[in-house]
């Protein structure tokens, strides 16, 4: 239930408070203009399982607020999340009943979800979102890049998806929580897990002219954590912080490291 401001310097006096219950597989984000808000919604609850509930951050009162937000539409667990600052915020996929082919869809400056889009495929266990545009985002999972477009016909429409074949399929399949995150016109592709294998490998895709290259190796295997891109003194850079790194028991990491390009 503990919450972390990271980095931790120059963060002096900003303490968030925990979570009234521990709560893990769940999905944090900013929602979008003209209000965003920190917010977290879905995984699992100590003593109740899977839930559909979210939380907002109330700055001012330094407490989770419950009744701010709805529900989702479903209990989900281990999905992504993607928000557009026109559009809204999408929480695509997951490992809880009927989320592997669903989304859900909060519109910008609401505070009720609707479903959202159907999925073109199955985004069952720890996929991964990333913007790309005022109006698009790529969802990433096994080897698969899609792009999801809300200017097509509208944010809850199936006939947003792109054809399959407008990205490259990465190199290595990547499931259980691999990192994604945008820096510039690349969207850096880290770790996961697959077949037996703790990924410690690294993929960037070129946005401009839509190549797979390989990156660099992060320092250990990680999976089910968060790539994170932070402005720091005018500069954007990627951090990989926490995860797993399939050793065995005590194998989760309290560890972050920065991609340098």
């Amino acid at each position: 239930s503990s919450v972390e401001v990271y980095p931790r310097t120059n963060t002096s006096g900003c303490s968030p408070p925990p979570l009234p219950v521990r709560r893990d597989v769940h999905t944090s984000f900013l929602t979008s203009e003209p209000n965003p808000v920190i917010a977290l919604c879905g995984g699992r609850v100590r003593g109740i399982g899977d839930t559909a509930s979210c939380l907002v951050l109330d700055q001012s009162s330094q407490r989770w607020d419950k009744s701010r937000m709805g529900d989702l539409t479903m209990p989900r667990e281990a999905s992504a999340v993607a928000t557009l600052n026109s559009v809204g915020v999408f929480i695509i996929g997951g490992t809880a009943t009927n989320n592997k082919r669903t989304s859900d869809f909060l519109a910008a400056g609401q505070m009720q979800w609707q479903e959202g889009p159907a999925l073109p495929a199955d985004m069952e266990r720890g996929p991964c979102a990333v913007t790309i545009s005022p109006t698009s985002f790529l969802a990433i999972y096994g080897n698969h890049i899609r792009e999801f477009d809300a200017a097509i016909d509208g944010p809850t429409s199936r006939e947003g998806w792109r054809e399959a074949g407008r990205w490259p399929r990465l190199k290595t399949n990547r499931k259980l929580g691999s990192g994604c995150a945008k820096l510039g016109q690349k969207v850096i592709i880290a770790g996961g897990y697959f077949s037996g294998r703790n990924l410690f490998s690294t993929e960037v895709l070129d946005l401009d002219s839509r190549e797979i290259t390989a990156g660099g190796d992060m320092a250990t295997p990680r999976y089910w954590f968060h790539l994170a891109t932070l402005r720091r003194e005018g500069e954007e850079k990627v951090f990989a912080v926490g995860g797993n790194n399939g050793s065995g028991h005590g194998s989760y990491l309290d560890t972050a490291e920065e991609w340098v390009a």
